[in-house]
């Protein structure tokens, strides 16, 4: 369950101030999530949380506009009460690829 997502996108940076995550499930998955931009649209198409060994891992967000693609390959997750936070991820548009590893 996604409690909370707030983001904004200001100036061609894409900040995610904050993803509420509780672990009921061993799968959980977003299909799909829109942001709304001007022109473009920007989507996030798959976000797969796998539980292994306690750990909640974000695989792949896939984010793309126009050209360019930003990627977030991996965020480790320890699993230290049922309430997960993400509280900020800032992806700044400088070159085609972005990885937070």
């Amino acid at each position: 369950m996604i409690a909370n997502i707030e983001i904004n996108i200001i100036l061609l940076n894409i900040n995610i101030f904050k993803i509420e995550l509780s672990s009921v499930n061993p799968d959980h998955k977003i299909v799909e999530i829109e942001l709304s931009r001007v022109n473009p649209d920007i989507k996030i198409v798959e976000i797969e949380l796998s539980r292994v060994n306690h750990d909640i891992k974000i695989v792949e967000i896939e984010l793309s506009r126009v050209n360019h693609d930003i990627k977030i390959v991996e965020i480790e997750l320890s699993r230290v009460n049922p309430d997960i936070k993400i509280v900020e991820i800032e992806l700044s548009r400088v070159n085609p690829d972005n990885k937070i590893v």
